[in-house]
């Protein structure tokens, strides 16, 4: 988007509401809760694959 200074002040109201929107969105939420979570062991994998397989291969 253009520099603030070429906004009007209801440009900058959408784009602060847009950004807050991102900001506080489900997705947001989620990509915080996994990138604090720890690796996940090899035998944690394994399991997740034995679980998700069956849905992956139809």
């Amino acid at each position: 988007m253009a520099a603030s200074k070429t906004l009007t002040p209801e440009q900058r109201r959408e784009r602060a509401r847009k950004a807050g929107r991102a900001a506080h969105s489900i997705d947001a939420h989620v990509r915080a809760v996994v990138d604090r979570a720890p690796e996940l062991t090899a035998d944690q994998v394994a399991k997740l694959r034995a679980i998700f397989a069956p849905a992956v291969n139809g």
